[in-house]
């Protein structure tokens, strides 16, 4: 099985699954737990060079759509950025999956755009699936936690 840190071959093609964003019980009164859909596609620019399209389908809410540019910059090393992801964020890769450095999203909601600082852990299933879970904060308190289970849908184009 191709693992992370073979980045090229890991992460081509298409990528789809399911999850579900749980707020922390202080805030249920006004944001619901909302399940989710995904899917992300990749264009591949250069061997070190990428685009990730990506589309989170909120159930009864909107849909998110984001383009993140990434770069490798070190054998185990990415660096990420995306209009919502001001500060950019770097991803650590390791034979079982990889984990992004702290990182703020501006996540809308309400008309606003909150900055949630998120720590985001991916872990590789014995089954080539990948399990993302995303914890977020605003001003150090916990505001919610967003799991997806994904899996590629065949490879890129070359």
């Amino acid at each position: 099985m191709t693992t992370p840190l073979d980045a090229r071959d890991f992460f081509s093609g298409t990528w789809s699954g399911e999850g579900e964003l749980v707020p922390r019980l202080w805030l249920r009164a006004v944001v619901k737990r909302q399940r989710i859909r995904f899917r992300s596609r990749t264009h591949w620019l250069s061997d070190n060079d990428w685009l990730v399209l990506e589309r989170f389908a909120f159930e009864g809410g909107p849909v998110l759509r984001r383009c993140m540019h990434v770069r490798k910059v070190g054998e185990r090393r990415l660096h990420v950025s995306a209009d919502d992801i001001p500060a950019g964020a770097d991803i650590q890769l390791h034979e079982q999956g990889f984990r992004f450095s702290r990182y703020v999203i501006l996540a809308p909601r309400w008309g606003h755009r909150w900055p949630l600082r998120c720590r985001d852990e991916n872990v590789v299933r014995d089954d080539g699936t990948i399990e993302d879970r995303i914890e977020m904060d605003f001003h150090r308190v916990p505001v919610a936690r967003l799991r997806l289970v994904v899996r590629r849908h065949g490879a890129a184009r070359r």
